[in-house]
């Protein structure tokens, strides 16, 4: 299956970290902050590789009431050579940011004929980058779906202002309940870094989820997923390898503390699995990663946050001594500061 790729390195797919903002204190949000929010919020919402967070599983797989949000920006990325930023269309209160990520840039040009004023979409694993940019398209109306209150948190503190207050919806729920948007169909459903979290909250859940998606897109319309191709494994140079170190490390932790890590699924695998469903590949992008400190960093601090779920003391004392040794490799390292080009992204949109 071939693949179209770009030829410049593409950002960080992690928007920044941010703790709950300090307004819960001073006003009632429209959900209660769950107790103790991590500050490394839900992967299943949507972001996964993007957005590195965990919240309890109980928030996440304990079938949630549906809450409502009536109507993000991406993180900033190197732009892709060839892709220009995309324009932004008022729907709400206030115009949604322009975004530069080469990911939804080029989506925007390659859905052309899917910004109707009567579409009405879907973001299957929302947050605010992907919400934000599907916020600036004409659409008629958008219903987004996210597991995690936290993230729904966050979309009504960053996004509902770009909505439309009385046609767009953000729902709390999760794949697994079958009665969720049952009897609903799409003309475009997005899954932006779903796929790939999916085994940490809902082990060998991928094909289910798909199967759950492609009942939602209705015959002529698509589907679209984003998500990050695995890593090599067998790469050679001090730089990569030291990424997959510190990743090799957040994932045993994890074991550790009896979760399931984040398992990303090659493209193949994608492939094979929507033409089994009775879709068509329509096309497609790759688009290389470029890793810095601050992304690996990130990794750095969430397997600091998971030893903190490990039982056993002695079980976390290495872990934790190996963990602050990659920390100071990370920091010193001049490939990561000046950016390391590292793995790929992946986009596809499927009809």
């Amino acid at each position: 299956m071939l693949m179209e790729r770009l030829p410049v390195a593409r950002g960080s797919p992690c928007l920044p970290l941010r703790r709950p903002p300090a307004q819960w204190q001073h006003r009632q949000p429209l959900v209660p902050a769950p107790a103790a929010l991590s500050r490394f919020w839900c992967l299943l919402c949507g972001r996964c590789s993007r957005q590195l967070g965990r919240v309890g599983l109980s928030s996440l797989f304990g079938l949630c009431s549906l809450r409502r949000l009536a109507g993000g920006k991406r993180s900033t990325f190197i732009a892709a050579e060839g892709v220009v930023p995309c324009r932004s269309i008022p729907r709400g209160q206030r115009v949604p940011p322009a975004t530069d990520d080469p990911a939804f840039c080029w989506l925007s040009e390659a859905l052309a004929d899917c910004w109707d004023p009567s579409a009405e979409v879907l973001d299957a694993g929302t947050g605010p980058d992907s919400l934000m940019w599907l916020a600036s398209h004409t659409v008629g109306r958008i219903t987004a779906v996210t597991a995690c209150e936290g993230m729904f948190a966050t979309v009504e503190d960053e996004v509902v202002h770009f909505l439309h207050p009385s046609r767009d919806e953000v729902l709390v729920g999760n794949w697994h309940d079958a009665a969720l948007l049952q009897g609903r169909t799409f003309d475009l459903v997005l899954a932006d870094y779903l796929l790939g979290a999916v085994d940490h909250f809902a082990p060998f859940f991928q094909l289910g989820l798909l199967k759950r998606l492609r009942a939602l897109v209705r015959p002529g319309g698509r589907l679209v997923l984003i998500g990050k191709e695995p890593e090599d494994l067998s790469a050679a140079d001090g730089t990569s390898q030291l990424v997959l170190d510190v990743e090799a490390l957040r994932d045993a932790v994890m074991m550790l503390g009896r979760q399931r890590p984040y398992r990303e699924m090659p493209r193949q695998w994608v492939f094979e699995q929507l033409a089994s469903l009775g879709f068509e590949f329509e096309r497609g992008r790759l688009f290389p990663r470029k890793v810095t400190v601050e992304k690996v960093m990130r990794n750095v601090d969430w397997t600091a946050e998971e030893l903190e779920h490990v039982p056993d003391q002695g079980l976390r004392a290495a872990p934790q001594m190996q963990l602050s040794k990659l920390e100071t490799r990370v920091k010193s390292s001049p490939a990561l500061m000046h950016g390391h080009q590292f793995g790929e992204d992946c986009a596809l949109v499927a009809c």
